[in-house]
Order: C-alpha cells, then structure tokens, then sequence
C-alpha cells in the first residue's frame, strides 16, 4: 500500500462524500487495534490533529478528491513549521501511517456513513482525546431542550455549580478561568480574565456572579466551608446533573464550553433558567 499518491491519480469514488474527518475517525479506531505500543498511537493521533489544528491539513476535504498535489503540500507544510527536526520526521511518520488507513478505506470503505460537512467540529475544538473526540460528533445535534434538562438538574444539585457553567457558556472561557475569578474580576457587564483579558457579557450575568461574591480577598466560587472551588467538585456535579438529566452524552466542562462556542444554544437562555428559578 503507498502512501503518496500518482501524479494525477485520487482516491476510488467508493468513498464518496468521506472527509478527512472521517477517515480521522476510523484511523482513531483502527490504532487502537494494532501492536503500537500506546504512548505511539497517542503520539501517531495528535501529531494528525496538530496539522489540522494549524491548517496544514483541512479535515473538511473530501478524500476522494485527494492527489499526489495535495500530498506534496501537506508534507511541505510541515517542513516549513518551527517544529524541531526531530518532531517534523515524527509528524511526517505519523502522517504516512493515516494516509496508508486513507488508502485502505478508500476501497474498504468506514462502515459509517459520512459525517455531514457541517457536523465537523472547527479545527480549534479537535482534541486528540479519546473520549472528547467521540463526544464533539454529538453536541452538535444534542436538543437544546436536553442542555436545560441538565441545567434544571444541575441547580437541585448545586446552584452554586449552575452559576459556574453559566459562566462557561456565556463567556466561553474554561472551568479553571472561571474558578480563578475574584470580585475585582467583575464589573457591570464585563468579566475579567487572567488569560483573556475583559470580556462584554450581559449584566444579568455579572449581577449573578456579584451575587456570589464573598470578601475582597476570597475567591467568587467557594465551598460550604469558605474554601476555593476545585474543578473536581463541578466536574462530579455536572456529570451527576447530567445523569438524573437522562442524557447520552457525557457531559463534562469542556464538552460544555465546546458546545458554547459552537453556539448551539442562545446566549442568556441559561441565564434567564437561573433567574426563572431564583424568583
């Protein structure tokens, strides 16, 4: 099997509509079947999504429409990055090996059928996670009516957790971001990030996270006992929310921040939840 394709040559059109994505994904399940020592079928995976991530390589191209063209461009993309020597061969050992599953789905086919083209998570979301890789093919099509289930859910267990997510999809900055936020970090209409900087959002908002607020020098988000929050804490209670909530999704911090950035659900729609519930 080559993996460098002939001058002029594409793949067979019995893949049809199959995107870099999807042979991704199958590639993804195929590793995890072969001798490669782990650490290998890690290195193998994310060095794919790191090319993606950069845009040497477009997981919306459809693999039928792949020649030596293409092939020739992504392996001088990579030499034309700042990556070590020795991470350039590795990324390119890596790459030869997905175009060699590329080439056997190409007459084998996935047995899947392809992922809609706009049903693939932006190159800023691709994680070579395990776990979260599977996740971001659900979020996109997971009824806004579920995601207030689970907020529904999540304030019986913590209100103080459901202010937290709130946050998170409001602002779309990570769980850590949030539990670092102190009163200071917050005025009317704005949040202040350590890492993001000042962030617009709507004032309901920040009235809630004031609402929150302990003494000057104390975290926003606390324990009972006055403690800082720890991401372990939202983590077990969003997860439990989700599974009184009836969901088949695994829903986590970062699957909650990567639907917010997909915009799956409007803005001030959790917050107006909140609200409802407080009166």
């Amino acid at each position: 099997m080559t993996t460098r394709l002939r001058d002029n040559d594409t793949l067979s059109s019995s893949t049809a509509g199959y995107s870099i994505w999807d042979a991704l994904l199958s590639w993804r399940s195929a590793l995890k079947k072969t001798t490669l020592h782990h650490s290998t079928q890690k290195s193998y995976l994310a060095g794919v999504v790191q090319l993606i991530k950069r845009g040497v390589i477009d997981s919306r191209s459809r693999i039928d429409g792949l020649d030596k063209d293409w092939s020739d461009a992504v392996f001088t993309g990579i030499k034309k990055t700042e990556w070590t020597r020795h991470t350039k061969t590795y990324r390119i050992t890596g790459l030869k090996a997905f175009l060699d599953h590329v080439a056997y789905i190409s007459t084998e086919g996935t047995g899947k059928p392809p992922v809609p083209i706009d049903k693939i998570p932006p190159p800023h979301l691709i994680t070579a996670d395990q776990a979260t890789f599977e996740d971001l093919l659900q979020i996109e099509t997971f009824p806004i009516d579920h995601w207030l289930k689970v907020i529904d859910a999540l304030w019986e267990v913590s209100k103080r957790d459901t202010v937290v997510v709130a946050v998170i999809w409001e602002t779309c900055q990570n769980l850590d971001s949030v539990l670092s936020l102190y009163p200071g970090d917050v005025e009317d209409s704005v949040v202040h990030f350590k890492k993001a900087g000042a962030i617009k959002t709507d004032k309901l908002l920040t009235n809630l996270l004031k609402l929150q607020q302990g003494s000057v020098g104390e975290p926003i988000f606390r324990t009972c006992t006055g403690k800082p929050l720890r991401r372990n804490q939202v983590v077990r209670n969003l997860a439990l929310a989700a599974e009184r909530a009836g969901t088949d999704v695994r829903v986590t911090p970062k699957i909650w921040l990567a639907t917010a950035r997909l915009d799956q659900m409007p803005h001030g729609l959790i917050i107006g939840s909140i609200l409802e519930k407080s009166s």
